[in-house]
């Protein structure tokens, strides 16, 4: 008997505020946009505000979606959004060490690992197109992404 494929769907934001500078979290896999799982029943947009909030203390506008990513090892399907600052100071949260805003080259320099730099320059370089990038984890611990398209 086959059982039904399952993902996780998560939600990710690039944070921007009026200068052009990108909020990101640090947590156990290095600097990377906030986000997370969108929870049973909990509607994408209300679950990255509440993302943003918890690990970053800070509250979003959540605006257009720029990105959808599939984690092809891990099974996730992740969702981002452009996002405005409306407010809060950056700090720290329930599963992140340090938020703090960061100018746009840097914060592309900072994210420790592959989809996060992709999901970060993706943001940043959005064209009103979606981008849509399917990778998987090698044995090394590298990304290698396996498909890429802009809608």
């Amino acid at each position: 008997m086959e059982t039904a494929p399952r993902h996780i769907v998560c939600v990710s934001g690039l944070v921007r505020d009026s200068t052009g500078r990108v909020l990101l979290v640090r947590n156990d896999r290095g600097w990377e946009m906030r986000g997370g799982q969108v929870e049973v029943g909990e509607d994408p947009l209300v679950a990255l505000r509440r993302e943003v909030k918890e690990e970053a203390s800070c509250t979003v506008e959540v605006g257009r979606l720029f990105g959808l990513y599939s984690n092809l090892t891990m099974g996730l399907v992740i969702l981002a959004f452009e996002c405005s600052y409306t407010g809060g100071t950056p700090r720290g949260g329930m599963e992140c060490s340090e938020a703090s805003w960061h100018e746009p080259e840097a914060a592309v320099r900072a994210a420790a690992h592959t989809p996060a730099r992709q999901r970060i320059s993706d943001g940043l370089a959005a064209d009103g197109r979606v981008v849509i990038r399917s990778y998987s984890r090698k044995d090394s611990g590298s990304f290698e992404t396996q498909a890429e398209r802009r809608l």
